[in-house]
């Protein structure tokens, strides 16, 4: 499979998780920053992601 495909796939994976998360804080009243960052990889390709949501000034992490 082409590597840019994979990639886009990926991405659109991880902003469906970010917008769940999101829409899950709402209704409890909790508005906050939600976002991912690759881990490692040699090559440019990272090997995994890390989501990381603050909410209230509490940092929590999810491993993807």
């Amino acid at each position: 499979m082409d590597d840019k495909y994979v990639r886009e796939e990926f991405d659109t994976g991880k902003n469906k998780i970010r917008q769940e998360i999101k829409s899950r804080l709402v209704p409890h009243g909790l508005y906050g920053s939600v976002i991912d960052v690759d881990t490692g990889g040699a090559e440019g390709r990272p090997t995994g992601s890390r989501i990381e949501i603050i909410v209230k000034g509490k940092k929590r992490r999810t491993i993807v």
